[in-house]
């Protein structure tokens, strides 16, 4: 699924939003932000379906509460074969007014 909508999304596991701020922000565990022309071309995925790893990967999801279960929806945010968000985990080093949040009910 690509992240092309603004608003929220919601589903039974949680909520993906995106909105556009006056300013750009740096990212962080909790929220990814990217530019105006980066967010059409993000690609959300899950931890169990995405074909790529972040460093420590299985100790970090643990670490947080994320249940190998769990993986089979957590959400992965990537562009182009490379991961940028994994909600609550892992952020690569990403600036820009477009913001992107993730809740769920179970963590």
């Amino acid at each position: 699924m690509t992240l092309n909508f603004y608003g929220v999304k919601k589903d039974y596991f949680g909520a993906i939003s995106v909105c556009k701020l006056n300013k750009g922000l740096p990212s962080t565990v909790n929220r990814l932000c990217v530019s105006n022309h980066q967010v059409d071309s993000l690609v959300i995925t899950s931890v169990l379906n995405c074909g790529y790893r972040i460093p420590n990967q299985k100790k970090r999801l643990r670490a947080v509460g994320i249940s190998p279960l769990c993986q089979r929806w957590w959400p992965i945010v990537c562009l182009d074969e490379q991961i940028l968000w994994v909600p609550g985990v892992y952020v690569n080093n990403q600036t820009g007014p477009m913001v992107v949040t993730y809740q769920s009910q179970f963590i």
